[in-house]
């Protein structure tokens, strides 16, 4: 069997494992939606100690949504088990890491590697060292989605950005792809129900479509224009028809559709590979014009998540022009999106720690305006931030202004080591650390920080002054000075 892994999307999280101790959780006080796992160590020379993590999220996305997300791990003692997750919807999408003896399994880690579910749902489960095989009532759904990711299997291209044939080279990698994933689908016709058979279909026509803007999308990080200029006609000219609505839980085509939009957006404007840009409400008022219903809230989500990272008025525009109603599925995780980010919000109230172990919480910074910075040891960006920030710093001396960096790494050595170089912070600055958390640490998700480095700007009183502020850089002095007014406008 090949080495596969499991990408699993829910939200919540609630593991209660280990066998023989499994109980039902209280019809008053369990989760509302919630799957059983009857797993099994299916290794039989292999110890039974292992350790399942299983991530959780209400909208799956490659463009990496944290907000709501919610990560837990359990380990198993017993050659079989059972595990209640709980999940976020009647329908949500889950993940499964897992490791046996120390060492972890699943390898491949793709992001278009995961399960639909149902809530109440039993999934019974063997899990080997290179894949996991279902059984039970609802094992050919799933091994079906196992085969699917199997004959999607990607493979890397030998040619470079510049080389003329690259985007045919890419287009014949995804068909070839797209045909093989068709021929298993087509294998089980009459095993899977007319729903399941639709859904298999779109998940692997947004793996097609989702790989080829994701490839030429590298290509154009890479300056590589020409790429940019034949793939617009080629967008033109494939994207000719209307997406029916029901089409909103098709992760993979919703996935395209941003991107292919945020695509043509920016490519008219030539400002791909830029940062402190605005101009979220013009592609806002596109999504608007363009598309309606459920597809609209999803990439209105979707958009909220991304453009932050390299538009200034993200939040600001999303809040004037709201696109989705109360009642949608979406709204709730839209909300939570803005209620986390946007200007006179409060702040997280964080608890954290710095090299000596001393513990430092949001709140002791009441009275002055604080600048969060967050970063990770080995990200070159970081340090020309920090590069960028040192005379920043400088001009707020003996003044009511804390800066404070916010550390992912969870091996402690190494973040200490970097601080001592101050290529990432600077004297009198405050040094922080997620601990053994890192990325998973709820802060993260909070804010939904997924590109490092990140700047966060917060008031006086504790409420966010700008979740995407102005980020200084070398190539524009204009973008110090407009962070240097955003503080002293605060003072």
């Amino acid at each position: 069997m090949k080495n596969l892994t499991i990408l699993a999307l829910l939200v919540t999280y609630s593991l209660v494992a280990k066998s023989k101790n499994f109980k039902n959780s209280d019809p008053d006080t369990g989760p509302r939606y919630y799957i059983d796992i009857i797993g099994t160590i299916g290794d039989q020379a292999v110890s039974p100690f292992t350790e399942i993590q299983i991530s959780a999220h209400s909208i799956y996305s490659s463009i990496n949504l944290l907000t709501g997300k919610k990560e837990g791990s359990v380990k198993i003692d017993q050659r079989n088990f059972r595990i209640r997750q709980e999940i976020p919807s009647e329908i949500s999408y889950i993940t499964f890491e897992y490791s046996i003896q120390g060492r972890s399994y699943g390898p491949v880690y793709l992001p278009t590697n995961f399960f639909k579910v149902s809530s109440r749902q039993k999934i019974h489960c063997s899990f080997f060292r290179d894949s996991l095989v279902f059984s039970g009532r609802d094992a050919e759904v799933f091994n079906l989605q196992t085969k699917l990711f199997l004959a999607g299997s990607i493979n890397k291209i030998n040619i470079g950005y510049d080389d003329p044939n690259y985007l045919n080279e890419i287009k014949k990698m995804v068909d070839l792809n797209f045909q093989e994933q068709s021929a298993v689908l087509l294998s089980h016709t009459g095993k899977v129900n007319e729903s399941w058979r639709d859904y298999f279909f779109n998940y692997c026509l947004g793996t097609k479509k989702n790989r080829m803007i994701s490839a030429v999308l590298s290509g154009i990080k890479s300056n590589n224009y020409s790429i940019a200029k034949e793939f617009y006609q080629y967008l033109i000219h494939d994207d000719q028809h209307e997406y029916p609505e029901e089409l909103h839980t098709s992760a993979l085509l919703m996935d395209y559709l941003y991107k292919m939009e945020k695509f043509k957006f920016e490519y008219l404007k030539t400002t791909i590979n830029t940062i402190n840009k605005n101009g979220a409400a013009d592609f806002f008022r596109m999504i608007r014009r363009k598309y309606n219903g459920k597809i609209r809230a999803h990439i209105t989500v979707l958009a909220l998540v991304d453009l932050p990272k390299t538009y200034v008025d993200t939040y600001d525009e999303a809040h004037k022009a709201p696109m989705v109603k109360k009642e949608s599925p979406y709204f709730s995780i839209l909300s939570n999106l803005l209620q986390n980010n946007s200007p006179k919000k409060l702040a997280y109230q964080f608890e954290l720690t710095d090299s000596s172990g001393r513990e430092f919480k949001m709140r002791d910074f009441q009275g002055k305006v604080v600048v969060l910075d967050f970063w990770f040891v080995g990200c070159i960006p970081c340090k020309l931030l920090s590069k960028e920030m040192g005379p920043i710093i400088d001009s707020f001396k003996k003044r009511n202004v804390a800066f404070i960096t916010i550390n992912v790494d969870q091996n402690k050595i190494s973040w200490i080591k970097a601080l001592k170089s101050l290529e990432y912070s600077h004297v009198g600055s405050v040094d922080l650390n997620t601990g053994d958390l890192g990325v998973r640490h709820p802060i993260i998700a909070h804010y939904n920080v997924t590109t490092y480095p990140r700047l966060i700007v917060v008031d006086k009183m504790g409420n966010l002054i700008s979740a995407e502020p102005t980020r200084p850089i070398s190539s524009n002095p204009e973008s110090a000075t407009a962070l240097i007014k955003l503080i002293q406008a605060n003072l």
